[in-house]
Formats: C-alpha cells, sequence, structure tokens
C-alpha cells in the first residue's frame, strides 16, 4: 500500500527520559522509521528565553483567558508545536504529516490505518485540513471504528494529529498574527473557528499514556507534569 506520510514528528521533553525510551519502543514495535521521525527537543523549559516566549506567546492575553500564568512546561509545549510546524512548512502543499505527543500508546498499527484512510480519502474526493485519531481525555476507551467531520472545528486534545501541509502553513501564519493566547488545545479551537478548517474526527488509534497514568501506576513514566487528574 502506498505511504501518504511524509514525516513523523513527536514532541519530547528531554528530562522525560522514560518518555524516549517509550516512543523508540512504540517506532521499534510498529515500524514506524519507515517514515523519517524526528523528535522536537529544542525549546525545553529550562532553555528558553523570555525573547523565544515573546515571540510566539502573548502571556498578557494568556492571564485574562485563564485567570492565571502560562506554566514553563506549557510555554515550552508552545515553543516546540511552533517550531515543528515552521519545518512541516518546508514541505509542499499535498504532503502529510503526522504530529505526536510523547505518550500516545498506539492499539494499531498506525501507518497501515493511517495510509488505508486517506486512500479512501482520496477515492472519496475527501478534503480535510486536520484528523484527530488520538483518544486524548474525550475519548478515553472509544474504539469506535469512525470517521466524520466536527460541526464545530474542535480539536480533541493534540496527542494525534495527522496534518495537510497546506493547512500547518496556514497555522503558522495565524500564530505569526494572533500569539498563543490560551491553553495550546483551546487555542487550536479558535484557530480552526478563524481559519474554517476541515476538522476531522477518525478512529482513534492511540491511548493517550498520560491520562491512562492517572489511573494505571505501570504507566508512571508516562504521567503529565502539567496536571495531576482529568
Amino acid at each position: 500500500m502506498k505511504n501518504y506520510i511524509s514525516k513523523i514528528y513527536i514532541i519530547h521533553y528531554t528530562k522525560l527520559t522514560a518518555r524516549k525510551k517509550h516512543m523508540l519502543s512504540e517506532i521499534s514495535k510498529w515500524g514506524l522509521d519507515v517514515v523519517p521521525v524526528y523528535f522536537e527537543e529544542r525549546m525545553d523549559q529550562e532553555e528558553m528565553a523570555e525573547f523565544d516566549i515573546y515571540q510566539t506567546i502573548n502571556k498578557t492575553r494568556f492571564f485574562q483567558n485563564t485567570n492565571r500564568n502560562i506554566k514553563n512546561g506549557e510555554a515550552s509545549l508552545c515553543l516546540k508545536y511552533n517550531m515543528i510546524l515552521e519545518d512541516i512548512a518546508t514541505k509542499k502543499d499535498d504532503e502529510y504529516v503526522l504530529v505526536l505527543e510523547d505518550d500516545v500508546i498506539f492499539k494499531q498499527d498506525p501507518l497501515e490505518y493511517i495510509n488505508s484512510l486517506l486512500a479512501k480519502c482520496v477515492t472519496d474526493n475527501v478534503d480535510f485540513d486536520c484528523i484527530f485519531m488520538g483518544e486524548a481525555a474525550l475519548r478515553v476507551g472509544d474504539n469506535r471504528d469512525v470517521f466524520f467531520k466536527k460541526q464545530h472545528p474542535a480539536t480533541n486534545g493534540l496527542c494525534t494529529v495527522l496534518y495537510k501541509v497546506s493547512s500547518a502553513k496556514r497555522i503558522l501564519n495565524y500564530i505569526k498574527i494572533h500569539k498563543i493566547d490560551h491553553a495550546l488545545d483551546w487555542y487550536f479551537n479558535k484557530v480552526f473557528e478563524d481559519l474554517k478548517f476541515d476538522v476531522y474526527w477518525a478512529k482513534a488509534i492511540t491511548e493517550h499514556g498520560s491520562v491512562s497514568a492517572v489511573h494505571n501506576s505501570t504507566l508512571s513514566g508516562l504521567k503529565s507534569s502539567l496536571r495531576e487528574r482529568y
């Protein structure tokens, strides 16, 4: 089967070594390295400068929207995601890329599923900007074989997202004009709405490790430093 994905990006905080080990295991288990795999490890929270934050994040509006200051880990996540978008922007508009958080656990062969789904989109002339295919907090335990367009272009977390490159470029340009001013998944809700994105939800092919770790002690290495519960 044709491989439609040009590159896989994994957002990683280098201090969480258990997560890197976990993701390398997932890459090996599912043979993901037939596609270029890139760990975004720049802009750890200990390394980012105030100017880096200023270029991408509106801290004043973040406080106004959330009634709290942005956490360093959140700011780092925003900067890492923006850097991934900058790399995606070097690719051709009609390519596809997969962006993952470093705590996902695949429930089935991701490349087989995604390639089959994209082949179907080509056959059925389905045009999309991005497809969400992770459980995250909203779809825990959801194993339905679904594929549908969201009436409101809402995110389902950002743990497992397939982007059309041309659409990722539009997100990057939006951030340059309207800096990030909310928790990233909430901010993306606004981005998708303003850009009139065609957002689809597909089968949840990944379990979100940091969500599961709250209730499963064997996954303690995947626990999120940004939240204690869901």
